[in-house]
């Protein structure tokens, strides 16, 4: 499987990305005839590299020039029409819709306006087309199917715009990073660009570096210079033999003081609001008193509502931040038929081969209850109908 990790140490912008996905090698003609089926006439694209060094590190610059010179606002309305109605490979235009989309969103909510009617005005228009296309058109090159990233750098100072003076980072490019693993940096200016947040939380569905074979490094150049060196590193490599892994949170509180019939009806509450596991383990506190440790497993966007829930359920004055990664099998939810009707099986695949497989406890208990049935022997029976269904033997 080819894989991508965008090292996002600075930050990243659009032509950062396209260019270090140039310098992995895919042919820049191939971009510019992506680019000509979409935007012709007296606004005619041309897509132009030069190698140039920043703090001493070589990397590609991407050069956009616009005949005529003038690379004018466009509403996100008519930026959707040139998508939709150009002759790109489905692909191509299912993502770059979706990520101008994210971008027009973010920038909708920031200004309180409709989508329809969000100008990309110092982004420039025709730039973030050929940056959003040139990214799709690119990857679809590579033949890339999973995109990962670094966490993202937040630097600081303020930016001059056509409507004022924005604080770093940019109102949009923060709304895009909801959810998304970030840090700071140590640098005054504009590092991380919306186009370039919108890009990388749009194709990256895990956030640090995966087990690889790396076979190449494509380095991106920012325009401008910043005292560490403004470049995207871009590792283009092979999936490993290894299980999924993903980054969680671990929220921990011990509670000595609260009835435990209490317990039930909060971990229901955690797990409908997005807990991946939540349990119980029993402590011995000071002064000996008996006590439980509560903890929940979530994502790291669902944190800081899981632990509203906690504080506001329970007795606690304090929850633990812990943050981890996991291993976890590939999975996927199935309906077996059996003589007493469907029941679903989560499977767990490793490289594409089942490796466990885990009944609906509660359709299973329902099926027992209903007939009379031991919840052992149904459980069983529907291991059982998944093997043959799916031909892995008795």
């Amino acid at each position: 499987m080819k894989i991508v990790y965008f090292d996002c140490s600075i930050g990243a912008s659009g032509d950062m990305i396209l260019s270090s996905l140039v310098d992995l090698g895919v042919p820049l003609d191939v971009i510019q005839e992506t680019i000509n089926k979409l935007i012709e006439g007296k606004n005619k694209v041309r897509l132009s590299v030069e190698r140039v060094k920043r703090q001493n590190i070589s990397a590609l610059s991407l050069n956009i020039s616009v005949e005529g010179g003038h690379n004018h606002s466009i509403s996100y309305k008519r930026m959707r029409e040139i998508l939709e109605k150009g002759e790109l490979k489905e692909k191509i235009k299912k993502d770059s819709l979706a990520i101008l989309h994210k971008l027009a969103s973010a920038e909708a909510d920031i200004h309180a306006v409709d989508v329809e009617d969000v100008h990309f005005h110092e982004l420039g228009g025709l730039d973030t087309i050929v940056d959003i296309v040139g990214v799709a058109t690119a990857l679809d090159f590579l033949g890339v199917e999973k995109v990962y990233a670094s966490s993202l750098p937040l630097s600081y100072g303020f930016i001059e715009i056509e409507h004022g003076t924005l604080p770093l980072p940019a109102p949009a490019t923060l709304k895009l990073l909801e959810g998304v693993p970030v840090r700071s940096i140590d640098i005054e200016g504009e590092t991380l660009t919306p186009t370039g947040a919108a890009i990388i939380t749009y194709y990256a569905k895990s956030y640090g570096i995966p087990n690889m074979r790396l076979l190449k490094i494509g380095m991106g150049a920012g325009h401008k210079d910043f005292p560490l060196p403004n470049i995207l590193r871009t590792l283009l490599g092979e999936k490993c033999s290894d299980f999924g892994k993903e980054e969680v949170i671990h929220l921990q509180t011990n509670i000595d003081d609260m009835p435990p019939t209490l317990f039930e009806p909060i971990i229901d509450k955690l797990f409908s609001e997005g807990a991946l596991d939540v349990f119980l383990q029993p402590i011995i506190m000071k002064r000996s008193r008996p006590a439980v440790i509560l903890s929940v497993l979530c994502y790291p966007q669902n944190a800081e509502k899981l632990a509203e829930i906690i504080f506001k359920e329970t007795t606690t004055l304090g929850i633990r931040f812990n943050r981890l990664e996991r291993a976890i099998l590939e999975r996927e939810i199935v309906k077996v038929k059996t003589i007493w009707g469907e029941v679903e099986v989560k499977v767990g695949k490793l490289e594409g081969k089942v490796i466990t497989i885990s009944p609906e406890l509660r359709s299973c208990e329902k099926i027992a209850e209903t007939h009379g049935i031991p919840l052992r022997i149904v459980v069983e029976e529907v291991k059982r109908v998944y093997r043959r269904t799916f031909d892995l033997g008795e």
